[in-house]
């Protein structure tokens, strides 16, 4: 690659006395950038314990390979998987192309895309609610912007719909701001909520999270 960017995000939110809790967010992106080609791996990992009792655990990876027609346009393809324990997700796996367009770009500055693609997804729920393999859309817009010099603003939104069953749709939404410290590292605010249309009983559709933490900008 011309160059490489990486940025890895970690919060703890520890109680203590009549209610003992623990809970651990990670995430990380890193990022290959040629003259026509973009190469990004990302993943997150959230856990939580209450009184000793797992309250959350869930995580998601993903590996998208981008080849640039022109300089805003492209095509990509790329894989994920994703398990949520609570949502009863033992795990959901897709992968397919798509296309994508950046409207704002300025590098070190500010960039906006949107990507809009196809895949043959696998989901395996547990408690044997569901176990089948399905094709499916997803869309997805992101960004970051410098709003000033050491603060920066980014979010990410992506969804996506089973083709077979039009009540089973799903997304995963977060927005951050970072203020810089000293180089390479930042204090973060952090709000991503997680979407399941098709749950469990009992279990609601919406997971939200809140978290501050730290952005280690690696290279």
């Amino acid at each position: 690659p011309d160059y490489w960017t990486g940025r890895f995000y970690a919060s703890l939110n520890v109680e203590d006395g009549n209610t003992q809790k623990k809970t651990y967010h990670l995430d990380g992106i890193v990022v290959g950038d040629w003259e026509k080609y973009r190469l990004t791996m990302e993943g997150a990992y959230n856990y939580g314990k209450e009184n000793g009792n797992l309250t959350d655990q869930d995580a998601f990876g993903q590996v998208k390979f981008d080849w640039f027609f022109t300089e805003r346009f492209y095509a990509y393809a790329k894989s994920r998987i994703k398990h949520d324990k609570f949502q009863g997700i033992g795990y959901r796996w897709s992968t397919g192309p798509g296309v994508g367009y950046q409207w704002l770009k300025k590098k070190d500055h500010y960039l906006v895309e949107t990507e809009a693609g196809a895949n043959w997804t696998r989901e395996d729920r547990t408690g044997g609610q569901r176990n089948e393999g399905f094709v499916s859309a997803d869309l997805t817009a992101r960004g970051h912007w410098m709003i000033t010099d050491g603060l920066r603003g980014s979010f990410e939104s992506t969804w996506g719909f089973n083709l077979e069953d039009s009540d089973d749709f799903f997304g995963r939404t977060w927005v951050a701001l970072d203020l810089t410290l000293i180089k390479n590292l930042a204090l973060t605010a952090k709000i991503i909520n997680e979407y399941e249309n098709f749950t469990p009983p009992g279990v609601e559709h919406n997971d939200w999270y809140y978290l501050l933490g730290i952005t280690w900008t690696a290279f």
